[in-house]
């Protein structure tokens, strides 16, 4: 994302001083399509925006949820069918990607093991079968 300086000095040159969006890209060494953001925005920008995209599964997720707590082995192609018949248009890549996060299971830490070696006979007991 460019500075707030950066983005002033694009509206500048192009509202103040009538240069053009490939003019200014040059001149500031900015991609073209960033300067043409700036000039349609007609604003500086301070931070990045809490847009969040929505997905073509979002009306279908509770749905989905529900069916999961009531399987939770039911296959993602089945899931497909289902909200097909409700109105999904989308493709199975999206119902298989969301299908797996919601199934993700906290993993067990692994466990730490010491390697131990031992010379030949180094760990016979004596009285235990051993005579010596």
């Amino acid at each position: 994302m460019l500075n707030a300086d950066q983005q002033a000095e694009i509206l500048s040159l192009h509202f103040s001083e009538g240069k053009g969006v490939r003019t200014i890209a040059g001149l500031l060494g900015i991609n073209r399509k960033s300067v043409k953001l700036v000039i349609n925005r007609r604003s500086v920008q301070l931070g990045r925006s809490a847009f969040l995209r929505r997905s073509i599964l979002d009306p279908h997720k509770d749905y989905i949820s529900e069916l999961l707590r009531t399987d939770p082995k039911i296959s993602s192609n089945v899931l497909l069918q289902r909200i097909r018949s409700r109105g999904y248009t989308g493709g199975i890549s999206v119902v298989q990607e969301w299908v797996a996060l919601q199934r993700q299971t906290p993993v067990r830490p692994r466990e730490a093991f010491l390697t131990l070696t031992f010379e030949a006979g180094q760990t016979a007991h004596r009285g235990h079968g051993v005579q010596g």
